[in-house]
């Protein structure tokens, strides 16, 4: 069973909220909560995000991604054949206790005092506001089973994990299509006229589309080379848009003089930039447009 990770490997957090982050905000919401923690997070852990509603909290599961399963990953055998919904299930075991949503893992806890099996029931259904449905004690040798019938199973199911990681690429192709698109339509256009014009103009034209081609190549370098520089002064890229020849660009920090070093290192290509302090996020919002060309 050396596939099994102990729990002491895993690092948990409980967030309060006063409600639900939208996926937009996740990632600034996780990262602005390491600074405040002094957590240092590596692109290589592996993070697992729970909206625990009848807590009004957010359960947060690092591990590293040499960890392959945990403990409380193994009770989804027991969902394997049926399809449950509107119902939480809680599994108590010697370490630990975690409860099942809809037949999905949902929330974990650590077992630190002992306590008779029907008192951490009695706390676990009151801190729940009674809405268990059903509850199992888990002995070691359902335990032993349980994690043979769970190597054993081609279908495991993954833990719906969460990527910090900055999606420059993304943005980066979004825009390539958009520029792509415009250099399709000049091109169907000229085409469409050149029938009617004489061959100095036809040159002419596939000069110009020669220059878009090469326009591209110009952009893309621009770009990389921009985006290579938020990275340096630690700003977090919130959106990019392409219009013409000018791109604005939206950076939140929650220190002003990254944003200041970053604005002082490329004020020449700059055409205009403003700072706003976002007081419900604690965080500086600085808007660039940039010229391009």
């Amino acid at each position: 069973m050396n596939n099994f990770s102990s729990l002491e490997k895993l690092t948990l957090f409980e967030i309060e909220v006063t409600q639900k982050i939208s996926d937009s905000n996740i990632r600034n919401f996780l990262l602005s909560f390491f600074k405040i923690q002094n957590f240092i997070y590596k692109d290589t852990d592996k993070i697992f995000l729970s909206y625990i509603d009848e807590l009004k909290i957010y359960q947060l599961l690092i591990f590293n991604e040499e960890e392959k399963y945990f403990d409380f990953q193994l009770f989804e055998e027991y969902y394997k054949e049926i399809e449950i919904e509107n119902s939480i299930d809680l599994y108590i075991c010697n370490n630990f206790f975690c409860l099942y949503k809809n037949g999905e893992f949902y929330y974990l806890q650590k077992i630190i005092l002992e306590i008779s099996n029907d008192e951490l029931f009695e706390y676990i259904n009151n801190k729940f506001g009674n809405k268990i449905n059903k509850y199992k004690f888990i002995s070691e040798n359902e335990m032993v089973r349980l994690k043979d019938k769970y190597l054993n199973n081609p279908k495991k199911k993954e833990l719906k994990l969460i990527n910090l990681r900055k999606k420059y690429s993304f943005c980066f192709y979004i825009l390539y299509i958009f520029i792509l698109i415009k250099v399709m339509v000049l091109y169907f256009f000229f085409n469409f006229n050149i029938e009617e014009k004489n061959n100095d103009i036809d040159n002419n034209l596939q000069i110009e589309i020669f220059k878009k081609e090469h326009q591209f190549i110009s952009f893309e370098e621009k770009i990389s080379l921009l985006l290579e520089k938020i990275d340096s002064n630690n700003l977090d890229l919130i959106s990019l848009e392409f219009n013409q020849n000018r791109l604005k660009i939206v950076l939140n920090s929650d220190i002003k003089e990254n944003i200041y070093s970053f604005l002082e290192e490329n004020k020449a290509i700059f055409l205009s930039s403003s700072i706003n302090f976002l007081e419900n996020k604690s965080l500086y919002e600085v808007v660039i447009n940039v010229k391009l060309f």
